[in-house]
C-alpha cells in the first residue's frame, strides 16, 4: 500500500485539518486516489466552503477546476435525491417556490462552496421585493407590481443578448442581477404577487410565457419580458385572427405549477446544451421526464 493510499484509508470522517492534503491529492496520477479524494471532499458538505476560505493560500486554477467538477457531480446527485420533495406540497405558491429554490441552489452550489459563504435564500429576496413594492407608493395591484418590477429604476429586464444562459432560469440570479427570460421573470411576478394577495398565475403561451392577473375584475396578460406590458385578454385575442378559438383555450387556462416547472426545465435542457454542460442537460431532461409523468398522473392520462 502506498503512502497516499494509507493516508486516505485513515480519513473515515471529515477532518478539516486534512483538507490541505486532500486538495494536494487532486493532482494525483492515480484515478483510484482521485476518486477516493472526491468521496472524502463531498463528506465535508456545507463546511467545505468555509474551510477552503480559511486556507492560508488560495487554490491554484487547476485544482479549483478539478474541485468544481467534483462539486458539480455531488450537486447533481443531491438534486436527483431531493427533487421529488416538492411534488406533494399542497399550497401552490409554496410548491412553485420550493421547486425554484431547488434549481437555484443546484445552479449556485459550486460558486457557493468555492467562495466560502452562502447566497441569500430565494425566499428572503422575494420577501424583500414584496416589502419594497409595498413601500414604493405604486398602485397596490398587479399592474402596479408589473410596473415596479419590470419598468421601474430597479427593473428586472429581459435577457436579450444571452437568452440561453442557464442562470437566466435561476430566480436568485434573476433578482440579484436584474435579468431573465419570460418564464423566470413571470415566476418572480407570480411569487411576489401572491405574497401581496393578488390573483396572479401563468399562461403557457407557446414560445413566450406570459403572466395572468385580474385587474379591476377583468383578466389581463402581463408580458414580464417586455417591461411588464399589460393587455386585456380580449384585446390580445382580437389579434389572433383565425386561431382565436384555440388561443382562447390556452389563454384562459391557468398554467399549473408543474407546467411552469416543466417549462423552466425544458429551457435548462437547451441552455446547458448550448453552453456545453451535457451532464447538467441530461439531468434537467431526467427531472423534466419526472414532471411530465406527474402531469400525466394528475390528468389521469
Amino acid at each position: 500500500m502506498t503512502d497516499t493510499t494509507q493516508t486516505l484509508s485513515r480519513l473515515r470522517e471529515p477532518d478539516l485539518s486534512q483538507l490541505p492534503y486532500l486538495l494536494q491529492l487532486l493532482d494525483d496520477d492515480s484515478e483510484i486516489v482521485r476518486g477516493a479524494v472526491s468521496r472524502e471532499l463531498l463528506q465535508y458538505g456545507s463546511e467545505l466552503g468555509e474551510a477552503i476560505a480559511a486556507l492560508p493560500e488560495p487554490m491554484d486554477r487547476l485544482r479549483s477546476a478539478r474541485l468544481a467538477t467534483i462539486l458539480s457531480e455531488g450537486a447533481r446527485e443531491e438534486l436527483r435525491l431531493i427533487w421529488p420533495c416538492w411534488f406533494d406540497v399542497e399550497d401552490e405558491t409554496e410548491r412553485l417556490e420550493l421547486a425554484m429554490v431547488l434549481l437555484a441552489d443546484f445552479q449556485d452550489h459550486v460558486e457557493t462552496i468555492l467562495r466560502g459563504r452562502p447566497h441569500e435564500p430565494l425566499g428572503v429576496l422575494l420577501d424583500a421585493l414584496t416589502l419594497h413594492f409595498r413601500e414604493s407608493g405604486m398602485p397596490q395591484d398587479p399592474r402596479g407590481l408589473a410596473e415596479f418590477l419590470f419598468a421601474g429604476p430597479r427593473r428586472l429586464r429581459g435577457a436579450a443578448n444571452d437568452y440561453f444562459a442557464p442562470q437566466n432560469s435561476n430566480l436568485r440570479y434573476v433578482i440579484e442581477k436584474g435579468r431573465g427570460i419570460p418564464i423566470s421573470l413571470s415566476a418572480v411576478f407570480m411569487l411576489v404577487g401572491r405574497r401581496c394577495g393578488f390573483t396572479v398565475g401563468g399562461c403557457n403561451w407557446p414560445g413566450h410565457f406570459l403572466a395572468r392577473a385580474e385587474i379591476d375584475g377583468r383578466p389581463y396578460l402581463i408580458d414580464c419580458f417586455n417591461e411588464g406590458n399589460c393587455m386585456e385578454l380580449d384585446a390580445f385575442l382580437s389579434m389572433q385572427g383565425p386561431s382565436k378559438a384555440a388561443a382562447r383555450r390556452v389563454l384562459e387556462e391557468d398554467a399549473s405549477v408543474e407546467t411552469v416547472v416543466g417549462r423552466v426545465l425544458n429551457n435548462l435542457v437547451r441552455a446547458y446544451q448550448e453552453s456545453g454542460h451535457w451532464a447538467n442537460s441530461h439531468l434537467m431532461l431526467e427531472l423534466l421526464r419526472e414532471v411530465e409523468r406527474r402531469i400525466a398522473g394528475i390528468r389521469g392520462v
